[in-house]
């Protein structure tokens, strides 16, 4: 798998337009790279399989800081898997009214 951007770090906020600053808390997670200005979480080329957690402090200076609990599973697929996949995109969903 290439160096892919998994998803940006959920922390509460009760006031989520604030500049925030993330930060691997403890241990150094060493398949991960941390944007410590976005949040975006990205998992490096080649992890092995497996299942990492890790923790990520968020601050922003005002709130008291948040700690998430990150937890990631990395899996191999076949290729029958991937080439058997589809992807579904609904719009225009109406309630019937």
């Amino acid at each position: 798998m290439p160096t892919t951007v998994l998803g940006k770090v959920y922390s509460p906020d009760p006031d989520d337009w604030d500049n925030k600053t993330y930060v691997f808390e403890g241990h150094l997670p060493s398949y991960f790279i941390l944007n410590t200005r976005t949040g975006f979480l990205i998992i490096k080329e080649n992890a092995p399989t497996g299942a990492y957690e890790f923790q990520v402090r968020v601050s922003d200076g005002v709130w008291p800081d948040a700690v998430s609990t990150i937890t990631v599973h990395v899996r191999e697929l076949r290729d029958e898997a991937i080439y058997n996949s589809a992807s579904l995109r609904l719009a225009g969903l109406h309630d019937g009214s």
